[in-house]
């Protein structure tokens, strides 16, 4: 793990991203950040649509979607996207804020492809990103969907839940959680406290190179695997007739 101990470098602004294992570490890294930049503070309100009512869709959709409901972004915030927009700007891509333009109902449902008026009369502004991957050009980030599934499947039991929102997040600091599916150039992955099966795997997978990867805290008893996944590898060995395997993985969690 010593090669992988030392500080990151950044290049074009952008910073490496700091995975926590808590929303709480997550909140006050980004808010700490944000309020370090002066200039104002652009806002947006994501537009919910439910097709079932119910608090406990809400608290679904609020749980499990991946945008926030409510945004906050200044220019120089550093940002990562959450959505793949084409071959080079894709789920994991890191930037920061250039800017804000004005935008107009029908540019929403041109570039967002809705005709859902409360979706294209809601959004007035919208950011200008400079990732690492388009050098000096700033690129306009629109409103997409974010759906889900809710409830059973069948009898018109399954509902679809949606969100409108800007496919960006403030990108100091993600949780292990919600970094799950991107792929990060640069990454710090603080797994001091670490609690939960395959924490420490989605953290360290999330970068796309050793180059760009920082560790810190890193403690072997706190890298876990699900014993449900020992025991299967267990059946598998058996029933290729070799030997249990002995060691880390044969009495579970924690695997080190």
């Amino acid at each position: 793990m010593h090669e992988v101990s030392r500080p990151l470098n950044s290049a074009n602004n952008i910073l490496p991203t700091k995975l926590y294992p808590t929303n709480f570490s997550v909140d006050r890294e980004n808010t700490m950040e944000l309020n370090k930049i002066k200039g104002d503070c652009w806002s947006q309100t994501g537009v919910d649509i439910l097709n079932v009512s119910g608090k406990s869709a809400k608290d679904y959709l609020e749980k499990n979607c991946s945008a926030d409901k409510e945004m906050r972004l200044k220019i120089g915030a550093q940002v990562v996207l959450i959505r793949n927009m084409n071959d080079d700007l894709v789920n994991g891509s890191r930037g920061v804020v250039v800017g804000f333009q004005m935008v107009t109902p029908a540019e929403i449902q041109s570039e967002s492809n809705t005709k859902n008026s409360k979706v294209t009369g809601s959004f007035k502004q919208i950011p200008l990103v400079r990732f690492e991957e388009t050098g000096e050009q700033d690129i306009p980030i629109f409103p997409v969907e974010f759906s889900m599934a809710y409830g059973s499947a069948g009898a018109k039991g399954e509902h679809k839940l949606a969100r409108w929102q800007i496919p960006l997040k403030l990108a100091w600091a993600l949780t292990i959680h919600k970094s799950q599916g991107m792929s990060l150039d640069k990454v710090e992955c603080h797994v001091q406290n670490v609690f939960d099966d395959g924490h420490v795997y989605v953290a360290l997978s999330r970068c796309t190179t050793v180059g760009g990867l920082r560790v810190v805290g890193f403690r072997p008893q706190g890298v876990r695997v699900n014993q449900d996944v020992l025991d299967f590898y267990q059946k598998m060995r058996v029933d290729n007739g070799a030997a249990p395997q002995q060691g880390y993985f044969s009495t579970g969690p924690p695997c080190f």
